[in-house]
């Protein structure tokens, strides 16, 4: 669950409070107040192949996640149909990198606060970090809106971060890969067919784009 180059507590304490009003929060909880700190993982399921954690765990503002790890995924292997070569399905997370915390991810899964937003993205969304990963703004990206750098992908290896496959290979991804953070795929029933997706990143998060990857990759 860890990997070797990074750094951290071994427990994940990690609370966001000080950058971010919704409070992005990693601990787990009893009853909805309290806060515990469970193991910590370097690793999330990818969520989603853009900017937004809605689609991931409140699929009625932008339609239905387009990657294979969001909240009571059933995605089986003919629901990949981009091809599990070419499609993401865990992602690297450090604690910190570049001097600002991260907050990696948890060994487990994770429970929703009941306030300050019960029933809403912003509640669901802000623990789902915890164990879902998306593009954000790139891998590696630590250096604007430090608000939401809790979400994306990155590692303390040089040049990029881990991402393990759907076929079960494991790749190093450079955090140069071509990447578009402008687009939402939006509401997109039916697998978001390319709605949204136009960049190597995108597509290698996505899992039914129907887009080739191309030489870059």
């Amino acid at each position: 669950f860890l990997c070797p180059s990074d750094n951290g507590p071994g427990t994940n304490n990690f609370n966001s409070s000080n950058v971010d009003i919704a409070t992005y929060n990693h601990q787990l909880t009893t009853n909805g107040t309290d806060r515990i700190a469970g193991a910590k993982s370097n690793y999330v399921m990818v969520g989603e192949s853009s900017i937004s954690l809605t689609p991931p765990v409140y699929f009625a503002q932008f339609g239905s996640a387009t990657a294979v790890g969001y909240q009571n995924s059933n995605i089986g292997v003919r629901d990949i149909t981009d091809g599990t070569t070419n499609t993401f399905m865990v992602g690297e997370r450090a604690w910190a990198l570049n001097g600002l915390t991260l907050g990696a991810a948890n060994v487990f899964g994770w429970c929703p606060p009941t306030a300050p937003y019960p029933g809403t993205s912003i509640t669901e969304g802000r623990s789902a970090t915890a164990v879902i990963g998306i593009p954000y703004d790139g891998i590696n990206w630590t250096l604007t809106n430090t608000t939401h750098q809790m979400l994306g992908f990155s590692s303390n290896h040089a040049g990029g971060a881990t991402f393990l496959m759907c076929d079960g290979s494991v790749r190093f991804i450079s955090e140069n890969l071509d990447y578009n953070k402008q687009t939402i795929p939006g509401a997109c029933p039916a697998g978001c067919n390319g709605n949204g997706v136009d960049s190597v990143l995108e597509r290698l998060c996505a899992r039914s784009d129907g887009q080739p990857i191309g030489a870059e990759f």
